[in-house]
């Protein structure tokens, strides 16, 4: 290939030029602005959902700096899925919290389902629930990762929206390890949290 020189033959650029410029014709500049979008959808929209007592709750009020949103590790607590929640800090993120499932309950699931579909496809694209944070529980040894509830939301026609699986109580993990592991057997292991290795 060395000693080769490429040869531009204008007459195609010219062709290439004619072709892309027909196939424009008519159409806008298939980037939209932010400024466009924006317009359009303001607010990006999460639904959060999970079994009660995994952390919802307490993970909004830390992740978006918001206080409304009640949180008790011995309560359950009490919420509007249809309420919007938006932190003063950022405006831009509209949060949903759901009721928690609860094991042979299904009104929670329903009422999810139901709130899915009147944001769905069929509404603008504003009024849509544009992902959804499904939170579970860091799974304990031979315990299942994902618990009946969850597994039948995730079957309430979900496939057209991010779901986000949020892990959470890790603290309540890592508590524990500490409390059960001998000191030979933590060192390693807490050092290698700590340290990202």
């Amino acid at each position: 290939m060395s000693g080769r020189r490429r040869v531009s033959d204008p007459s195609s650029h010219r062709a290439l030029s004619s072709t892309l410029s027909i196939a424009m014709a008519g159409t806008q500049d298939p980037r939209p602005t932010t400024e466009e979008m924006l317009k359009e959808c303001p607010r990006f929209r999460i639904l959060v959902v999970g079994k009660s007592g995994v952390g919802k709750s307490s993970l909004i009020n830390h992740a978006f700096g918001i206080n409304l949103a009640t949180s008790s590790d011995q309560a359950r607590g009490i919420c509007r899925i249809e309420d919007e929640i938006i932190s003063k800090h950022n405006e831009r993120f509209v949060l949903h919290d759901s009721m928690g499932f609860e094991p042979g309950q299904t009104q929670n699931l329903v009422a999810a389902k139901q709130f899915l579909e009147s944001h769905g496809e069929d509404v603008p694209l504003k009024d849509r629930v544009h992902a959804i944070w499904l939170c579970i529980q860091i799974p304990h040894a031979g315990g299942r990762v994902f618990e009946t509830g969850d597994e039948e939301f995730l079957q309430l026609g979900t496939e057209n929206m991010p779901v986000i699986v949020v892990f959470t109580q890790f603290d309540t993990l890592y508590s524990r390890m500490e409390e059960q592991l001998t000191d030979a057997e933590w060192t390693p292991l807490h050092y290698s949290y700590v340290l990202g290795v």
